[in-house]
């Protein structure tokens, strides 16, 4: 009788531990883009990347948005992310529509508009360490301004 009694309290404990456990809080990320040239046309791609094994791989990314530039601004909202967990955010505006980022090789300068979390303007291969923020530290909402070549 006494191991009858044991297994069935079993599952019991199982969710006292869950419950005593520290939860994972979500938060949504606000994210507004600015300097947007719309009258470049093609589409404005948004990654979020959340390690930096991922960082810079597209199919790798943990979220994307993809839209028409129509207006110098544009908000939206990446919805229930870790609040304790990194993140960082790179954007291109692909104005040729051809789904790669041009850039020239010497000297090395990117030919299409772009942006990284933390308004970061690299001069080298972009670092996933100079673009990270914790969500936690970004409650109010990030601003990204898109940077383009002259």
């Amino acid at each position: 009788m006494a191991n009858k009694i044991k297994t069935l309290f079993r599952p019991w404990r199982a969710i006292v531990l869950l419950l005593m456990a520290p939860g994972v809080l979500a938060s949504d990320l606000s994210v507004t883009l600015e300097g947007i040239r719309a009258d470049e046309g093609g589409v404005i791609k948004v990654f979020l990347y959340d390690s930096g094994k991922a960082w810079l791989k597209e199919p790798e990314a943990l979220a994307s948005r993809e839209f028409t530039p129509d207006e110098p601004t544009k908000s939206f909202t990446f919805d229930s992310l870790d609040q304790d967990a990194t993140y960082a955010i790179q954007l291109l505006h692909d104005a040729d529509g051809d789904g790669k980022l041009k850039y020239r090789m010497f000297p090395p300068k990117i030919l299409e508009g772009f942006g990284f979390s933390n308004n970061y303007v690299p001069t080298t291969k972009p670092r996933f360490s100079k673009a990270r923020f914790r969500l936690a530290d970004v409650s109010a909402g990030m601003t990204i301004r898109l940077v383009y070549p002259d």
